[in-house]
């Protein structure tokens, strides 16, 4: 029997797991201690702690604790400061930008398409001037990066509740406010959840047949294996909707390892079969990435 895709909260603050926990009828897990887990029926949400480092090791600690699945929703919600729009308003995130490194990322908007988007900016530390219209907040860039290694990027998204502004201070930002604003972003939350859920369940999963191929080339623990199948998935995601449709993105994945001109001769383990092909999804993953144009281009 088939299971529904289950959905991965994480947030940085206890106050705002609280309404998330509520609403979705999560309860503590008292097993985990590294990061604070709730569990429930197709949901569960860890509490990282602030900032992209934290939240980068919560995300990677939650997909072993569950056990992801390559169909699996993976959503970061939390508060963020923003130059003009209003408090409590609800934004997903269109573009994610790490202000330390000058990376960026655009989440597709598959499942988002009716919601409200900006632009979302992970910074170190707390912002309290607001030079640029988009979302300031601190986890985004360690959520988004890790959690895409475990599902396709269109079950991954960020959303952001506005908590201050150059009219109201980040210094008012105390745990009460940030548990209020969050529940009254409930309805909107979880209408993008419903969204999401629709297109987990609609996702084809990753075509057994080409595990196949490769585990007869390679030995492969169980770990391995599933950390092989969430690569599959995520490659098959990016390629199938380019030219050659489907059959071009399972065919990509053989191409890839089993060439020509693919490296199979020069992997010697499941190890280095994992860690190129691992490399080698992000690299198109880079390549599809839209160009953002520069102003007064």
């Amino acid at each position: 029997m088939e299971t529904s895709p289950t959905v991965h909260l994480v947030v940085a603050l206890s106050c705002e797991a609280r309404p998330l926990a509520r609403l979705l009828r999560l309860k503590g897990d008292p097993a985990h201690r590294a990061f604070r887990l709730f569990v429930g029926d197709g949901a569960d949400l860890v509490v990282t702690g602030v900032g992209k480092v934290a939240a980068a090791a919560g995300t990677a600690y939650m997909a072993a604790a569950i056990d992801a699945r390559p169909d699996d929703v993976w959503i970061n919600v939390g508060v963020g400061g923003h130059r003009s729009e209003a408090l409590g308003s609800v934004w997903t995130a269109h573009t994610i930008r790490d202000a330390g490194s000058g990376r960026h990322w655009h989440p597709p908007r598959t499942a988002t398409e009716g919601f409200a988007a900006a632009e979302v900016v992970t910074i170190e530390e707390v912002e309290r001037e607001y030079p640029r219209e988009c979302v300031y907040e601190m986890e985004a860039a360690g959520f988004w990066p890790t959690a895409t290694r475990f599902t396709a990027a269109e079950l991954c998204q960020v959303v952001k509740v506005v908590s201050d502004g150059p009219g109201s201070s980040v210094d008012e930002v105390v745990a009460e406010r940030v548990e209020g604003l969050i529940t009254a972003a409930l309805p909107t939350l979880s209408d993008l959840l419903d969204s999401l859920r629709d297109l987990a369940s609609a996702a084809p999963p990753a075509p057994p047949a080409l595990a196949s191929e490769l585990l007869e080339r390679w030995h492969f623990s169980l770990t391995q294996r599933r950390q092989l199948e969430r690569l599959q998935q995520r490659f098959w995601a990016l390629t199938s909707s380019s030219e050659g449709g489907e059959e071009a993105g399972r065919q990509g994945v053989v191409d890839v390892l089993l060439g020509p001109p693919g490296p199979d001769a020069e992997l010697r383990s499941a190890t280095e079969v994992l860690d190129y092909f691992a490399q080698r999804v992000d690299e198109v993953a880079l390549e599809r990435e839209p160009r953002t144009p520069r102003r007064g281009s």
